[in-house]
């Protein structure tokens, strides 16, 4: 208890310097920890934007689909699967059945690549909200054998509006030519450049028919409650599914540049964070370094009186320490703050070019998401600097020599 009181009072031996050190401790902690909210927040934005663009959280094929992507590969979607589905609630919160496929796409003499889509409309308004990205026309009735969806891009590549007719040219689940007309209900963007510019979406139905398919299907995207609940979820249906001769695939398996991106945008985050970091280490070395050298004679006497090289180093680590909680505290508390306010009313960016944010569909309002981790790590990353600039300090305090220490004036 005694060695706490003293060193309570030597740390505000000098009050000015010990104060600037406590706050650069709590302008770097609040600062890390309110950059660490927001990056996890707007990641988490990002990944929901794109899993609700097209992919869902997982995918379900039959194996070896996602390297191959064939007709042949299609299955049957018995009731037991559904059941397992069913069975995973709360972790799923919504599926749909699709097929995908590619063709051509023809108005008049004018042909494009596409591919051709076939959804349950009513599931996918749910998750993937086709619905709210129309720009024209209206949205698929799940009766509607004749209808169709066109990308914006690709409509415009063909000059058609919602009512016109476009012919599909594709091949079917056996390998022969197949082809139909549909009707134009509606164009959509989605905000992903490739669909856009060739997807044409049709009812599930409709495209079993056109491309012989019956019953099957060869996708089943699924919506996971949360991103957390992806890996666990990823491994209970494979773990069910391993004798039937299927494969579950993550949103990050299926957007390999997604996660690149958020990797680099971590890693110039990190950057950042350690010039902060760095900054709050210097400030420790220079405050312990300059504390060490006003208190050689009083080191000395420690020595003098039978104190160990360990005591000298537990009374500097014990004033680091203190030191150090007073800023973490402080820190965490104003961290936490503007974190929280930030979850509830987001950094609005849509002044600097809202269109720009939407054409790549993100939202220009970026919400903190506040999380252990996120509070944690500044804080261990704090603590593990303020333990490195302590070495040198301590390790100059423990070795002062109590004969010239105490001849020093």
């Amino acid at each position: 208890m005694i060695i706490l009181k003293m060193a309570w009072r030597n740390v505000w031996r000098n009050r000015w310097r010990t104060a600037l050190t406590i706050g650069a401790i709590c302008f770097g902690a609040s600062l890390t920890i309110w950059g660490f909210c927001l990056a996890e927040g707007s990641h988490e934005q990002i990944i929901r934007a794109s899993v609700e663009a097209f992919s869902g959280h997982l995918q379900i094929h039959r194996l070896g689909y996602h390297e191959d992507q064939r007709l042949r590969r299609a299955f049957v979607p018995d009731s037991g699967l559904y059941r397992l589905l069913k069975d995973r609630n709360p972790a799923i919160t919504d599926w749909g059945a699709r097929i995908t496929t590619f063709g051509l796409v023809s108005v008049g003499e004018t042909s494009f690549a596409a591919m051709v889509l076939g959804i349950e409309p009513e599931a996918e308004s749910r998750f993937i909200h086709w619905d709210r990205k129309l720009e024209r026309g209206e949205y698929l009735e799940p009766s509607d054998e004749n209808g169709a969806l066109v990308g914006a891009n690709l409509a415009d590549n063909l000059g058609i509006s919602p009512g016109d007719t476009i012919i599909i040219v594709t091949q079917d689940y056996y390998g022969a030519l197949t082809g139909g007309l549909r009707v134009v209900r509606g164009i959509f963007r989605s905000y992903s450049a490739e669909l856009d510019r060739a997807a044409v979406l049709i009812n599930l139905s409709s495209a079993q028919h056109l491309l012989s398919m019956e019953d099957r299907v060869n996708t089943l995207v699924l919506m996971a409650s949360s991103n957390d609940r992806v890996d666990p979820l990823k491994e209970s249906l494979s773990s069910a599914l391993e004798d039937q001769d299927m494969e579950v695939i993550t949103w990050y398996e299926i957007l390999p540049d997604l996660v690149q991106l958020m990797e680099l945008d971590n890693f110039f985050g990190l950057i950042t964070e350690a010039i902060l970091v760095l900054v709050i280490g210097f400030m420790v070395l220079n405050t312990f370094l300059m504390s060490v050298m006003e208190r050689i004679r009083e080191f000395g006497v420690m020595r003098s009186l039978g104190a160990s090289p360990g005591r000298v180093v537990v009374t500097i680590a014990l004033e680091a320490v203190l030191l150090s909680a007073v800023g973490l505290f402080l820190g965490n508390l104003l961290g936490i703050a503007a974190s929280w306010y930030n979850s509830l009313h987001p950094l609005d960016f849509s002044g600097m070019g809202e269109e720009v944010y939407k054409f790549y569909g993100m939202d220009p309002r970026i919400y903190a998401m506040v999380s252990l981790d996120t509070v944690l790590i500044p804080n261990f990353i704090i603590m593990g600097v303020v333990i490195l600039a302590l070495i040198y300090p301590a390790f100059r305090a423990s070795h002062i020599k109590p004969v010239d220490a105490l001849a020093r004036r």
